[in-house]
């Protein structure tokens, strides 16, 4: 997850800008906001102060069924929503209207992220899949102080599977200060989770059933100082 931040060189050394100010008829003045032309179009570049993002919450859900939805809780506009689905046999889902798909490879049909950046009105999001009944696990969790353009790392981001206890994922080097990094696991078992060293465990879900089943679980780590993890 990305943070907002613009930087000058300064004698060699990139520094963060804490503000962004122009000159208007001989007054400097503060910019709430800056912008880039993309193809045409004027789009919010960054803000104009160098924010650490921040977790805010999670919402979770999980149950025996076709679908999962995730009720929402209250938030800003322009916070990031992360939408993580696991179900424990092979479904095809379509990506939530307003929402954008950040991969589905994850092992066999069992796993997908979405995300959005929100306008705050946002009460709750669903998928559904094809009978018959499986247990399905799913997640949101907001973020703030997220870039508004571009909120994942571009190309920072892996995906890894595994028939192990122990999975082991990809390292991952942010090329920005102030950035969160965000692991989300899925299981098809009923097995709590241990988070990886370092990172703060935010929810661990097991099913209610006996053995087979959708158990999810996500941790994070922020950084102030961008660092291979």
């Amino acid at each position: 997850v990305m943070a907002e931040s613009i930087n000058v060189n300064v004698g060699g050394t990139w520094k963060d800008v804490n503000a962004v100010h122009v000159n208007v008829g001989g007054t400097w003045k503060q910019c709430d906001q800056v912008y880039t032309k993309v193809s045409g179009v004027w789009k919010p570049l960054l803000s104009t102060a160098s924010t650490p993002v921040s977790y805010i919450q999670v919402d979770t859900y999980q149950s025996v069924g076709t679908s999962a939805t995730v009720t929402i809780s209250a938030h800003n506009s322009g916070d990031l929503l992360v939408f993580a689905v696991f179900v424990e046999s092979n479904k095809t889902v379509s990506t939530p209207s307003g929402w954008t798909l950040l991969n589905n490879t994850l092992a066999t049909s069992e796993g997908w992220i979405f995300y959005k950046i929100a306008d705050g009105t946002e009460t709750s999001v669903s998928v559904s899949g094809s009978t018959p009944n499986n247990v399905w696990s799913a997640s949101v969790t907001t973020w703030r102080n997220v870039h508004q353009t571009d909120p994942f790392d571009s190309g920072n981001w892996n995906v890894n599977t595994g028939t192990t206890n122990q999975p082991t994922r990809s390292a991952l080097t942010p090329s920005v200060d102030n950035c969160a990094i965000f692991a989300c696991h899925g299981l098809n078992d009923n097995y709590s989770t241990t988070s990886p060293s370092g990172m703060t465990e935010i929810f661990d879900e097991t099913t209610n059933r006996s053995s087979a089943g959708g158990a999810h679980s996500g941790a994070y780590e922020l950084q102030t100082t961008a660092q291979s993890t």
